[in-house]
């Protein structure tokens, strides 16, 4: 959630006590990627459900 509102990735280390920025961005970065993939995923599913916003 910082990350997407523009806070370094260092001073994300910071505040969770990582000892370096590549274990931040491992854990906190690519997984709020999946978070958000997933979310993403399953609004489209809504859209299938009603006809997969194809007219006809």
């Amino acid at each position: 959630m910082l990350y997407e509102q523009g806070v370094p990735i260092e001073n994300i280390q910071d505040v969770l006590g990582h000892s370096s920025p590549t274990i931040t961005k491992t854990i906190y970065v690519d997984v709020s990627r999946r978070v958000q993939r997933g979310a993403v995923d399953k609004l489209g599913h809504l859209f299938e459900d009603e006809g997969g916003g194809q007219d006809g």
